[in-house]
């Protein structure tokens, strides 16, 4: 119970900031003037700031045996 707070306040943040990334998501599209481009942007940065982070954590890779083990369909984003 001592550490949940931390998640708490984690959860709270992430709620702050997803009006902040609306409106900056906003003025972005704007600027471009283009809806998709600018989407285009924030996921490229995004997934620019990932890589450097699994690059600083160094994770390790799971081997080709996993990968072949997870159904297809786990990675169709329809597949909830």
């Amino acid at each position: 119970m001592e550490k949940q707070w931390i998640f708490m306040l984690l959860a709270l943040l992430a709620g702050a900031f997803v009006p902040i990334q609306t409106g900056a998501n906003a003025v972005l599209s704007k600027s471009l003037g283009n809806s998709m481009l600018s989407g285009l942007v924030v996921f490229m940065v995004a997934g620019i700031i990932a890589f450097f982070i699994l690059l600083y954590q160094r994770p390790e890779l799971p081997s080709l045996e996993q990968l072949k083990s997870i159904p297809f369909s786990s990675f169709s984003p329809f597949s909830v």
